[in-house]
């Protein structure tokens, strides 16, 4: 999934930390460390997973920042200050704690977090299908991100994250993955036939799709059964 910024505030801080320093003080920085911090921001705003590769890079380089910014501005006194703030007793009591908190914050669980998005994954309208649905006999449409929890709750799908299974190589010449993107995109015609091919009676969508407004306009041939704040099932009455 891609690196929603507003939703990260630690990830906001560290990028306001970089800029802070590269714009109002006069550190400078190494053309290759600038490419470097470039490039994994990109792949951090592509995908999220990259976000480890770039604390854990780029943190070297706010390193190397902050001690030419400390250098900097106490050329002559920044050796002798450092050596006499670590090597003092309060200085490695202070040192010590600051591993201390930092480690707790980075590694205690947050015991009241729910281990399932409920916005990202359609937890009570899955409930919803189980509860009143036969699920051995309905042919359920389904958005690609949240396919994974419906099969963990055991439900069959149309399509989930796995986009290779979903190829003509494994469906007999049928390419399930790009019916679902023509379909969710409303970029093709004929939605109906294509219903009617994979013999579709439910579908569950979110709420902000572009299918949804197909579907409510055609009242008399999708009926909405259930709704939330971010999920909705409809069944298909042909």
């Amino acid at each position: 999934m891609p690196l929603t910024l507003i939703n990260d505030v630690n990830f906001i801080g560290v990028l306001i930390l970089f800029i802070a320093v590269l714009m109002f003080t006069e550190t400078k920085i190494k053309l290759s460390d600038l490419f470097m911090l470039g490039g994994l921001l990109l792949l951090s705003f592509i995908s999220r997973r990259q976000v480890s590769m770039f604390i854990i890079i780029c943190g070297t380089i706010l390193n190397k920042l902050g001690c030419a910014l400390f250098n900097k501005y106490n050329p002559n006194e920044s050796e002798k200050i450092e050596k006499n703030a670590v090597t003092s007793i309060w200085g490695t009591i202070i040192l010590i704690g600051l591993v201390l908190i930092i480690a707790i914050l980075g590694y205690k669980p947050n015991i009241n977090a729910e281990y399932i998005d409920r916005e990202a994954y359609p937890v009570e309208a899955t409930d919803y299908i189980l509860e009143n649905l036969d699920i051995q006999n309905i042919k359920l449409y389904n958005e690609y991100n949240f396919g994974s929890y419906l099969l963990f709750k055991g439900i069959p799908v149309f399509i989930d994250s796995r986009a290779d299974l979903y190829a003509p190589e494994f469906n007999e010449e049928i390419n399930v993955f790009t019916d679902y993107i023509n379909i969710s995109s409303m970029s093709t015609s004929n939605i109906e036939n294509k219903f009617d091919d994979y013999g579709i009676t439910h579908l569950i969508i979110y709420n902000n799709s572009k299918l949804k407004i197909y579907l409510d306009a055609k009242k008399d041939v999708y009926n909405e059964i259930y709704k939330d704040d971010n999920f909705c099932i409809y069944e298909r009455l042909t």
